[in-house]
């Protein structure tokens, strides 16, 4: 895996949508979620693989690295339970896109509550450009933000929950 620094603090500004133009789509949402979760299983399965490498010369700690996200299940906030060197427990949410490194993500609340409680001990690996790595074998690049620095992503809502 090959980390990259990330972008700086997007500048994006929410489109807005009383003024847009709007063409219908044919959406094949079975495939796309499809799609979805097995780019972003690959993604989470590699950086299980490169938490349990960087702590090799820690053998009981790399033991205690977890997939939670499979084991536990979704909605905890994080998809793996990690360690620092000295054994602290790091939070890892994986983000994986077949996007340029630019490309928006999704985020939920959820997730972003634990990463703002969890600042200390909180790390986001986005992953890009997977389709590269699954044509080519190419090596998996990467960038992290520390949850120190998750205050200063430019989140935009992208939907709204309805009661009547």
């Amino acid at each position: 895996m090959i980390e990259t620094a990330a972008p700086s603090t997007s500048k994006e500004k929410p489109v807005n949508s009383s003024n847009t133009i709007k063409k219908g789509r044919k959406v094949k949402y079975d495939e796309v979620q499809k799609s979805n979760s097995e780019v972003g299983f690959f993604g989470e399965k590699a950086v299980l693989n490169f938490e349990k490498e960087k702590l090799k010369r820690y053998p009981d700690l790399a033991e205690k690295v977890e997939h939670v996200s499979v084991k536990q299940g979704d909605g905890l906030g994080y998809d793996i339970l990690s360690f620092d060197e000295e054994g602290r427990e790091v939070f890892i949410e994986v983000k994986t896109t077949t996007q340029g490194k630019d490309a928006p993500f999704y985020i939920s609340d959820n997730e972003v509550d634990f990463a703002l409680k969890h600042s200390d001990n909180y790390v986001l690996y986005r992953i890009y450009n997977v389709q590269n790595i699954l044509e080519s074998k190419d090596k998996i690049e990467f960038f992290k933000v520390n949850g120190d620095r998750f205050q200063g992503i430019s989140l935009s809502p992208v939907k709204y929950r309805a009661l009547i």
